[in-house]
């Protein structure tokens, strides 16, 4: 295996820069973060406060160069990998200028705003043919979840027939945010955005990508917070799927005020058995348990960073590619499209 150096630039600094998506890779062996830059045109809703002092701070911290032009980190020359970090409303065009300029792209999610968009993702990168992954891995690289995988493709439970799972997120908003309209167009929706395709990368991993979703069908309300009614954004949702060849799974998801506490727990049926699982972490058992705090170095960030570098030095696809992250990002839409339809939702073949 080819252990060249690999070298990170960042565009949306400041953009959710607590999920420390470039931090993670830089924890890599022979990886390092060479640039930062914020995107000019990031509302300061979507910045969480950030601005100058931070930047300037985080470029000090991570021993890069603080650039003021996301240009200057994409076209340069000491760049491999580009953390895009940027809302979904401007992701598209960096997305493509990186796969432009032949650079690898670590995308946070959601991946993109549009389902057109989405599609000229895919198009974009494999015709640079440059490596991307898509930042939905929380369950797919859990350790307990990993075992849980591997003993339904060991038969252990038969053939699953119905999934379903519980994960609204505890706690509320980030400390200082306040949801605005402005906020929900950009980001392209709300929690439903933001948690549920970690449920999806799992269940699609666990079922096969070999057995798309056809059918979505989905119930979106804002129960807990005033700003989020004003502008639209949901904040718990009930959503079913419907797996190719007959596999159906539940995914109840959103955030939750702290007075609620939290949950996170999976159930998978089988023809002869079922297996639950409950719990973020890797002190996640495969039996019924209090759920515990998420701790996303434990829990999928850096185990996907991970695989993403060895996937450029492979020669190979990451685990959650731009494909994955083209049909999780569609099937959410589609999720949305029920919502407001008040009916099931259809999913064309990929």
């Amino acid at each position: 295996m080819d252990e060249q150096p690999l070298r990170v630039g960042v565009v949306g600094l400041g953009v959710r820069g607590q999920h420390a998506y470039h931090q993670a890779l830089a924890a890599q062996p022979g990886v390092r973060l060479m640039r930062l830059a914020p995107h000019p045109a990031s509302s300061p809703v979507i910045l969480e406060g950030h601005g100058q002092a931070f930047f300037e701070e985080e470029a000090k911290r991570c021993n890069a160069t603080l650039c003021r032009d996301p240009e200057e980190v994409i076209t340069a020359k000491d760049v491999d990998i580009v953390c895009v970090l940027v809302e979904p409303s401007l992701a598209f065009d960096v997305i493509r200028r990186c796969a432009e300029a032949g650079k690898h792209i670590f995308r946070d999610k959601p991946m993109v705003l549009t389902a057109g968009e989405a599609n000229r993702v895919v198009e974009a990168v494999e015709r640079a043919g440059v490596r991307m992954a898509v930042g939905w891995g929380a369950f797919r690289f859990n350790p307990p979840y990993g075992e849980l995988r591997a003993k339904v493709a060991e038969g252990a439970i038969g053939e699953v027939v119905a999934a379903t799972f519980l994960m609204p997120w505890g706690g509320g908003p980030l400390a200082g945010f306040t949801c605005s309209k402005d906020h929900h167009d950009r980001y392209g929706g709300g929690e439903v955005h933001n948690f549920a395709g970690y449920a999806l990368a799992y269940l699609r991993w666990l079922l096969g990508a070999e057995r798309p979703i056809r059918r979505v069908w989905a119930q979106m309300a804002a129960f807990f917070y005033p700003d989020y009614v004003a502008a639209g954004n949901e904040d718990l949702a009930s959503l079913s799927f419907e797996f190719d060849g007959g596999p159906v799974a539940s995914v109840v998801t959103g955030r939750l005020p702290a007075a609620c506490g939290e949950v996170c727990e999976l159930a998978v049926v089988g023809t002869r058995g079922t297996l639950r699982l409950s719990g973020y972490t890797s002190a996640s058992r495969l039996v019924a348990g209090a759920p515990s705090r998420v701790d996303y170095g434990q829990s999928g960030m850096g185990p996907l960073a991970a695989d993403f570098v060895r996937a450029i030095r492979e020669g190979r696809r990451p685990a959650i590619d731009h494909r994955e992250g083209r049909a999780i990002h569609l099937a959410l839409l589609a999720a949305y499209e029920s919502a407001r339809a008040g009916r099931a939702v259809e999913l064309p073949p990929l």
